[in-house]
This record gives structure tokens, C-alpha cells and sequence, in this order.
């Protein structure tokens, strides 16, 4: 008998690849990652990212989701105060109706900007997974995954709630 997923095809079971909290003071090159989806989360302040040569603004409690073959760059600007983001890079797993690896997300649109309720659930969790990382206790791969997981899947049923409010997807400097 096949099991019915309401999200996923098959068991959801992400690889975690890697994760980090960090003020943003040096902007990295302009890049993009072959295989895996990396988020960041601002938790504090406000930046900028150019992604795919679009501009985008985002403040604290907004998520950038870059899935595989995304360009994109951090960029600095003089004028204002250092941003801190949380990075989490993953692979292995799909969402039912999109491309394996691949986060949904809406046509012209990388940046989900969630209601203040899940702002600070998402904002929680990362500094969770900041905690259990700096810990270094056994299990950690475990504990940390299952934080991503959780993120994952708050982010997806968030974007696709019926309550309005909830989330949107930002276009370039909406």
C-alpha cells in the first residue's frame, strides 16, 4: 500500500548541509549553489541582496530562499547598520508538485515576508538551532535537522494558508 503525504513524495527527509548565525560586514561574491537551497533568515536590522540581478529589500523576519542555480550576493550599503542572518543550506527532499530540491516559491519572487506571529516562530527556531549548535552535544545532526524541519514545513503551510496576512512573496523592493 502507498502512503498518501499531503506536502511531500515520500518520507520527508531533508539533508542538512550546513547552518550559521552571523553579522553580515564583508558581502560575499556573487554566487549560486549547484545542488542544494540555502535560506537566510535576517533576525536582525535591514540588507539588501541582489538575486538573479534583481534588487531586493529585506528587514528583520523576512526569509530569502535561494534553491539550487539561484545567483545571488549579500549586498552592503554604507548607510546602513550590519544585518544579522541566519544561513541554512539543505538537500534532498520535494515538495509535492515542484522539482526535487527545489523550495516552492512564486514566479519573479525569492523573498517570503511572514505575518509577525511566524516572524518570531521562524526567528526562534534559528536561534534554537544556533544554541544546539554551539552545545555541540551528541545527536546534534539530529536535533538540528529536526529544527530545519520544522522551518521547512512552517514556511510551506504558512505560504499556502488561507488566513489572510500570513505570508506573502515580495517582488523586487515591494
Amino acid at each position: 500500500m502507498e502512503r498518501q503525504y499531503d506536502l511531500t513524495h515520500m518520507d520527508f527527509n531533508p539533508t542538512l548541509l550546513y547552518t550559521g548565525k552571523q553579522k553580515v560586514i564583508k558581502a560575499p561574491g556573487y554566487h549560486a549553489h549547484s545542488d542544494w537551497t540555502e535560506i537566510t533568515v535576517v533576525l536582525s536590522g535591514k540588507t539588501c541582496y541582489r538575486v538573479e540581478d534583481e534588487t531586493f529589500m529585506l528587514e528583520a523576519g523576512d526569509i530569502l530562499i535561494c534553491n539550487p542555480g539561484v545567483m545571488h550576493q549579500n549586498i552592503l550599503r554604507p548607510d546602513e547598520q550590519p544585518s544579522v542572518q541566519f544561513f541554512g543550506g539543505f538537500t534532498d527532499f520535494h515538495f509535492k508538485g515542484y522539482e526535487p530540491n527545489r523550495f516552492p516559491t512564486k514566479a519573479g519572487s525569492c523573498v517570503l515576508r511572514l505575518s509577525a506571529e511566524s516572524k518570531r516562530e521562524v526567528q526562534r527556531l534559528c536561534y534554537e538551532i544556533q544554541a544546539e549548535r554551539e552545545a555541540g552535544k551528541p545527536g546534534m545532526y539530529f536535533v538540528l535537522k529536526a529544527y530545519l524541519m520544522q522551518m521547512m514545513l512552517m514556511m510551506e503551510k504558512t505560504k499556502n494558508s488561507s488566513m489572510e496576512g500570513s505570508a506573502i512573496y515580495v517582488r523586487n523592493n515591494e
